[in-house]
């Protein structure tokens, strides 16, 4: 016959204080060694959010060029391309992107990215770099005379 050990009735389950402020202890360190490498995530997160934004409103520009049969514009919001953009066909506008916190896109200059019925681009805007302060990694929006727009990652810039 097998007898069964008996628990005591008295003893509680859980954590005592000690162990709970130990657990607690250790991952306040684990954190504070994860913050600095998930500020940089997170920057390089909004990097590609925002040339992918960019990348898909070059992409809708010239599609909507050559399917109008018309020059589509893509114009930065208050002549900075930080404060978003702008697709329009005229005075009729196709898409509107807000403001990219926290990602400069450069150049800074205030001239439109023209598609013309062709879907040529026209204008001298053909390379735009979108970086933060936070990551060293930079994405480059590339549009090729014949309209074609890519976006590629870069640690040294855009050429």
């Amino acid at each position: 016959m097998v007898i069964a050990a008996r628990r005591n009735p008295m003893r509680a389950c859980g954590f005592t204080l000690i162990e709970l402020v130990v657990a607690m202890s250790v991952l306040a360190i684990l954190a504070a060694l994860a913050a600095p490498a998930f500020r940089a995530f997170v920057a390089a997160a909004r990097v590609r959010e925002a040339g992918s934004d960019l990348l898909e409103s070059a992409l809708l520009a010239r599609s909507e060029a050559v399917k109008r049969a018309a020059n589509v514009d893509v114009i930065p919001t208050a002549g900075n391309w930080q404060n978003g953009w702008t697709v329009q066909v005229g005075a009729t506008v196709l898409e509107s992107r807000p403001a990219t916190t926290g990602v400069t896109i450069a150049p800074n200059v205030a001239g439109n990215i023209t598609f013309q019925l062709s879907g040529r681009v026209s204008t001298a805007i053909r390379t735009l770099t979108l970086s933060t302060a936070q990551s060293t990694t930079v994405r480059c929006l590339a549009i090729d005379p014949s309209g074609r727009a890519s976006l590629k990652a870069s640690s040294n810039g855009c050429s």
